[in-house]
């Protein structure tokens, strides 16, 4: 295994092959279909501290693309929803009551975990439908993440992320180590999607079906709210999930 501040990178992929023999964490993809546990790219929201509204600086009727506007702090008191003027209306196509609401975000690895075909405004004309992706984003570690933060996240000690692992001895894996940001899950419309590279490899990753079920009973298993189901149908065998979280924690204990 790779050890260094960010981790063990093939931790995760000798584990999963010890429960489940011949599987592996992530893999590398033979096409470039878009499926369940691809990584893709994609333009991914995220919040820092504010969002914004917009509203009308200059309006050039004949030409929206040389409209202006100002960025408004949208209020955080509970009080009455700011109104959008009619030209930010009329530009943005929005409705009685809306606002054109802006956050941070970029383009960025993200896992995808379920399709399905859907308009919320047109749900009875199927031409209208698009197909949509519930995706998880995956944000890289930076200087600011200490070792022990790094390790708890591997350790799968932080209920809203799971480690994602780096590429290493041409086994499957991301540039550097990363983490799947349970809690910013979103849906983006596939038509924004295409599947990302490895840069060194050139080549694309996806997560095994196992490691996909890890992760979404990762996040379900912190949710207070379904403790009480999981709790019912539990017998007194560990799951998988709960053999990859020990077996993972023991191997990090005997390494430091």
């Amino acid at each position: 295994m790779l050890e260094n501040f960010r981790g063990y990178a093939n931790l995760y992929n000798e584990v999963i092959d010890a429960i489940e023999t011949g599987s592996s964490f992530i893999e590398w993809l033979d096409n470039e279909t878009l499926i369940q546990g691809i990584v893709a790219n994609a333009p991914a929201w995220y919040q820092k501290k504010d969002r914004w509204y917009l509203a009308s600086a200059h309006d050039d009727r004949y030409d929206g693309s040389k409209s202006t506007w100002f960025a408004r702090c949208y209020p955080v008191d509970g009080s009455k929803e700011p109104k959008a003027d009619d030209k930010v209306m009329r530009h943005f196509d929005l409705e009685k009551g809306e606002n054109l609401i802006t956050t941070h975000g970029k383009r960025r690895p993200v896992i995808l975990v379920n399709s399905y075909m859907y308009s919320w405004m047109q749900p009875g004309t199927e031409s209208y439908h698009e197909r949509t992706w519930l995706c998880i984003p995956v944000f890289k570690y930076k200087s600011r993440h200490t070792n022990s933060y790094i390790m708890n996240g591997q350790r799968l000690l932080n209920p809203g992320q799971f480690y994602m692992p780096e590429s290493y001895n041409e086994l499957a894996g991301f540039d550097c180590a990363s983490c799947a940001h349970l809690y910013a899950m979103q849906v983006i419309p596939e038509k924004y999607l295409t599947v990302w590279h490895n840069k060194v490899y050139q080549r694309g990753i996806k997560l095994s079906p196992l490691a996909v079920k890890f992760l979404i009973y990762h996040y379900v298993s912190n949710m207070n709210v379904l403790s009480c189901f999981l709790n019912e149908s539990q017998s007194e065998e560990p799951t998988q999930y709960e053999m990859f979280k020990d077996e993972v924690n023991k191997i990090i204990d005997s390494l430091v």
